[in-house]
Order: structure tokens, then C-alpha cells, then sequence
């Protein structure tokens, strides 16, 4: 019976397109954060759709602050909103709404992001 039930709720799921699948990697190359004037840093478009981040993995210079615009644009996946887990910042991401965030990145630590389920991933990696 539980077997029976389990696949009916995966089913709808399926169907009604809310199920979280795991971001596919991409064959982008990774972006250069995009210089803005020396106060404010850079900044980079990234679009959340049903296949996850794009771009999901950003350049940045190491310990200049870098600023991401993350833009959802279809109700479909798991991309309602985006945390940055060692950063403690979870953030919802209206539909066709830009949400600003602005981190740090330092050398050798990359700032890791994902969706609210930790399906979708993404990174930020300094660079000198």
C-alpha cells in the first residue's frame, strides 16, 4: 500500500512539473564578474530556471565584493529561492523579480549556493 501511494505523490509530482531535479552541468564557460567602479565591486546576471543556475559557477576577484543579480524565470523546479549556507542568507526569488546579492570572495574558499532543497548548485571562485 505504501509502495502504491509512493508512486502516485512521485507521479504528480512529475506531472505538475514542482518536483526538484538536480541541476545538469553545463558547458558554459565561467563568467568574469563584470567590473563595476572600484567601490562597488562587480556584478553578475544569473538566471534560475527548471535546469538550475546559469551561469552556476562565477569568477570574481579574490576579496573584492562581487555582486550577484539572480533573476527566477519560470514556476517550474525548485528555484523559489537560493541560500548560501556558510554565509547563513537564504533568499526568496519572486518570478521575474531581480534579487540582488552582494558577498566576498576570498582565494582558495568558494562561496557555495544552492536552492532551498540543495538541488540546484552553484559556486563563486576567486580569482587574483
Amino acid at each position: 500500500m505504501k509502495t502504491v501511494a509512493s508512486a502516485v505523490v512521485l507521479a504528480f509530482l512529475a506531472a505538475s512539473g514542482t518536483a526538484c531535479e538536480p541541476a545538469r552541468a553545463s558547458a558554459e564557460t565561467s563568467p568574469r564578474a563584470e567590473p563595476l567602479d572600484s567601490a562597488q565591486g562587480s556584478k553578475v546576471s544569473v538566471t534560475v530556471n527548471e535546469k538550475g543556475y546559469s551561469p552556476n559557477r562565477i569568477e570574481a576577484k579574490a576579496s573584492r565584493p562581487v555582486t550577484l543579480v539572480f533573476t527566477r524565470t519560470t514556476d517550474a523546479g525548485c528555484g523559489k529561492e537560493v541560500a548560501f549556507p556558510d554565509q547563513k542568507i537564504r533568499r526568496a526569488l519572486p518570478l521575474n523579480e531581480p534579487i540582488s546579492i552582494t558577498l566576498t570572495p576570498k582565494l582558495n574558499e568558494p562561496i557555495k549556493f544552492t536552492c532551498g532543497m540543495g538541488m540546484y548548485r552553484g559556486s563563486i571562485v576567486a580569482v587574483q
